[in-house]
């Protein structure tokens, strides 16, 4: 039987974590997929780097795709643009969701105009009933996990790296929150990161070490270039005793590691978007006199060994994306919106 190539695309780092797995699941046993990685993803996987007008001109061919597979993305549209000429051409479109946020707004052109995909790929029942009650079409949604969680829920939680020593280390995932919202989150990621730095122990030796977003500002880089770190998430957390962030998925890839995580949020007006806080895997800290408390509170943790590594199943209820099986679940969807046999 002849069969229809898929095409994958990814432009944001969330977007390439739920595609990537995907294209690498409908590869294994043959080739059906084609990805294509722009913007940021392209700097994340260089083979797969591409440009508009290659991508584009996969839909002008005289045989069209039978499916197309999306991440979505903040300030570009590339993902939209491109589900509108699928949808004129008939292609069905699928966009797999990465966070528990702005389940509408990520669907707008900047013309206001809404562009949905045909289906939306969400990770669990909390993200279908805020995607509703967002205002995101109930028809269209598809509750089938997370496959970029994959990995972390089934790797063994890390070691902490300091228990019983000294110099503890902590670890600032930031995000160019600055960026995307300027100040009407009633704080920014300059103000939470100056704040780290004055509630850190410096006279016992006590190290803080920043994790730069893939799409951080160029002010930030320059700042704080000092503190920086490189690599893998997967890899940095064993190395760190805390890791502190504000909404950032890696606050849930640490929990999931068995750190001890904080969310630091100071003067937040608006919305709270952090998932680790929704799961009640933390709790929201709101000013620099409660930073330095949970900091006390975590340290404490980290010396007496009372942190328990990876009782997080019996916090978070175990959600659909906590068996490890959400990659396989998109991609048996897939594969049947392609007319492909299993």
């Amino acid at each position: 039987m002849h069969m229809k190539k898929i095409i994958c695309l990814a432009h944001d780092p969330g977007g390439y974590d739920v595609t990537k797995p995907l294209v690498t699941r409908l590869n294994r046993d043959a080739n059906l997929c084609e990805f294509y990685c722009l913007g940021p993803a392209a700097g994340i996987d260089k083979e797969h780097a591409s440009t508009e007008e290659i991508l584009f001109s996969g839909l002008e061919a005289d045989e069209l795709p039978g499916v197309c597979v999306t991440g979505t993305s903040w300030g570009s549209d590339l993902e939209l643009r491109f589900i509108r000429e699928c949808k004129e051409r008939g292609i069905p479109t699928v966009s797999v969701l990465d966070f528990w946020s702005s389940y509408a707004s990520r669907f707008e052109l900047p013309s206001g105009q809404a562009v949905y995909p045909d289906h939306l790929v969400v990770m669990d029942n909390l993200a279908y009933d805020e995607a509703i009650e967002a205002g995101v079409p109930s028809n269209i949604l598809r509750v089938l996990g997370h496959p970029g969680l994959d990995r972390w829920v089934s790797t063994p939680a890390c070691n902490a790296s300091n228990i019983g020593g000294e110099g503890t280390k902590l670890l600032f995932v930031s995000q160019p929150l600055s960026t995307i919202y300027g100040d009407t989150l009633g704080y920014t990621e300059y103000q939470v990161f100056a704040d780290l730095l004055r509630a850190i122990q410096k006279d016992l030796g006590e190290e803080l070490r920043i994790k730069f977003h893939p799409k951080e500002s160029t002010q930030m880089h320059e700042a704080y270039s000092n503190y920086a770190i490189e690599g893998e998430l997967s890899s940095l957390f064993a190395d760190f005793d805390i890791v502190i962030g504000m909404s950032s998925m890696a606050l849930l890839l640490a929990s999931l590691s068995g750190k001890i995580t904080l969310n630091y949020q100071p003067g937040l007006v608006s919305e709270d978007m952090a998932i680790t806080n929704k799961l009640g895997l933390t709790k929201l800290i709101h000013s620099f006199d409660q930073l330095v408390v949970s900091l006390d509170d975590a340290r404490n943790k980290l010396h007496s060994r009372s942190q328990q590594h990876h009782g997080i199943s019996d916090v978070i209820n175990n959600p659909l994306w906590f068996d490890g099986k959400s990659t396989e679940r998109v991609v048996s969807f897939i594969r049947g919106l392609a007319g492909l046999c299993e």
